[in-house]
């Protein structure tokens, strides 16, 4: 049991690192996107990325990072864990065992969380 434990801890570790790299490459984007809908700066993509640079900084593109990368390291993690639990269930059957790592995924934290 300690040996599964310790994968299962190193397994949740990649995945929340997964979710750090992957909210810090795209929250720029995401930032840019909200700033287009709601209307502030231009309505082109790269000029508008550099109207908030110009205003606020190269942080400026990162502007609610830290909730972002709560949820996203949460919601990677349990998807690693759940791709891994799958497996060992049904050795094999990869893609069906990413289906229901995101499924798992889904129903316990992005369904709930992207309300808040």
């Amino acid at each position: 049991m300690p040996q599964l434990t310790n994968e299962r801890n190193k397994t949740m570790v990649a995945g929340a690192t997964a979710g750090v790299a992957e909210a810090l490459a795209t929250m720029p984007f995401e930032v840019t996107k909200n700033r287009i809908q709601m209307g502030h700066g231009p309505p082109a993509i790269l000029l508008n990325a550099r109207d908030t640079v110009a205003k606020k900084g190269v942080r400026g593109l990162y502007y609610g990072l830290q909730p972002q990368l709560l949820q996203v390291s949460a919601k990677s993690s349990l998807r690693f864990v759940a791709f891994e639990t799958y497996q060992r269930m049904l050795p094999g059957s990869t893609f069906t065992c990413g289906m229901l790592a995101g499924l798992t995924e889904a129903l316990v934290l992005v369904a709930p969380t992207e309300r808040l």
